[in-house]
Protein backbone atom coordinates (compact mmCIF):
# COMPACT_ATOMS: atom_id res chain seq x y z
CA UNK A 1 0.00 0.00 0.00
CA UNK A 2 1.40 3.47 -0.66
CA UNK A 3 -0.10 6.81 0.77
CA UNK A 4 0.35 10.37 -0.24
CA UNK A 5 -0.73 13.31 1.73
CA UNK A 6 -3.37 13.40 4.50
CA UNK A 7 -4.54 9.92 4.74
CA UNK A 8 -6.27 8.83 8.16
CA UNK A 9 -6.41 5.27 8.10
CA UNK A 10 -8.20 3.76 10.71
CA UNK A 11 -7.41 -0.10 12.03
CA UNK A 12 -9.19 -2.94 11.08
CA UNK A 13 -9.02 -1.65 7.49
CA UNK A 14 -8.47 -4.86 5.33
CA UNK A 15 -6.40 -3.84 2.43
CA UNK A 16 -4.99 -5.62 -0.56
CA UNK A 17 -2.28 -5.52 -2.89
CA UNK A 18 -1.09 -2.59 -4.62
CA UNK A 19 -3.94 -0.19 -3.01
CA UNK A 20 -2.97 3.77 -3.75
CA UNK A 21 -4.37 5.97 -1.61
CA UNK A 22 -3.55 9.95 -2.31
CA UNK A 23 -5.32 13.30 -0.90
CA UNK A 24 -4.15 16.55 -2.61
CA UNK A 25 -2.77 19.57 -0.83
CA UNK A 26 -5.42 20.69 1.19
CA UNK A 27 -7.70 18.18 1.14
CA UNK A 28 -8.15 14.66 3.26
CA UNK A 29 -8.83 11.02 2.86
CA UNK A 30 -10.11 9.19 5.92
CA UNK A 31 -10.30 5.66 5.47
CA UNK A 32 -12.99 4.62 8.66
CA UNK A 33 -12.64 1.00 10.86
CA UNK A 34 -14.23 -2.00 8.92
CA UNK A 35 -13.90 -0.53 5.30
CA UNK A 36 -12.02 -2.99 2.58
CA UNK A 37 -10.27 -2.06 -0.38
CA UNK A 38 -9.49 -5.09 -3.05
CA UNK A 39 -6.42 -5.23 -5.08
CA UNK A 40 -5.42 -2.08 -6.84
CA UNK A 41 -8.07 0.05 -5.89
CA UNK A 42 -7.06 3.80 -6.36
CA UNK A 43 -8.68 6.48 -3.95
CA UNK A 44 -7.48 10.02 -4.00
CA UNK A 45 -9.41 12.65 -2.35
CA UNK A 46 -9.65 15.57 -4.62
CA UNK A 47 -10.90 19.48 -4.21
CA UNK A 48 -11.92 18.84 -0.61
CA UNK A 49 -12.12 16.01 2.00
CA UNK A 50 -13.35 12.18 1.04
CA UNK A 51 -14.18 9.54 3.52
CA UNK A 52 -14.96 6.25 3.23
CA UNK A 53 -17.64 5.04 5.90
CA UNK A 54 -17.31 1.87 8.07
CA UNK A 55 -18.23 -1.03 6.49
CA UNK A 56 -18.20 0.31 2.20
CA UNK A 57 -16.24 -2.26 0.55
CA UNK A 58 -14.44 -1.01 -2.87
CA UNK A 59 -13.82 -3.93 -5.07
CA UNK A 60 -10.80 -5.03 -7.02
CA UNK A 61 -9.53 -2.33 -9.53
CA UNK A 62 -11.84 0.69 -8.33
CA UNK A 63 -11.39 4.15 -8.96
CA UNK A 64 -12.69 7.21 -6.63
CA UNK A 65 -11.71 10.57 -7.27
CA UNK A 66 -13.24 13.81 -5.68
CA UNK A 67 -15.14 14.58 -2.44
CA UNK A 68 -17.35 13.21 -0.71
CA UNK A 69 -18.45 10.42 1.11
CA UNK A 70 -19.08 6.54 0.17
CA UNK A 71 -20.91 4.39 2.61
CA UNK A 72 -22.15 0.93 2.74
CA UNK A 73 -25.83 1.74 1.83
CA UNK A 74 -27.99 2.47 -1.23
CA UNK A 75 -31.29 4.95 -0.35
CA UNK A 76 -34.32 3.06 -1.36
CA UNK A 77 -34.92 5.52 -4.57
CA UNK A 78 -31.64 3.95 -5.85
CA UNK A 79 -32.18 0.24 -4.88
CA UNK A 80 -35.64 0.88 -7.02
CA UNK A 81 -34.35 1.92 -10.10
CA UNK A 82 -31.75 -0.78 -10.68
CA UNK A 83 -34.49 -3.47 -10.50
CA UNK A 84 -36.40 -1.94 -12.64
CA UNK A 85 -33.45 -2.02 -15.34
CA UNK A 86 -32.71 -5.40 -14.06
CA UNK A 87 -35.67 -6.57 -16.26
CA UNK A 88 -34.15 -5.32 -19.50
Amino acid sequence: MQCYGQVSLAAGVAIGDGVILVADLGCHLVIAPGVCLGSGVLVRASKGNLVIETGANLGSGVLVLGQGRIGPHRSEEHTSELQSHSDL
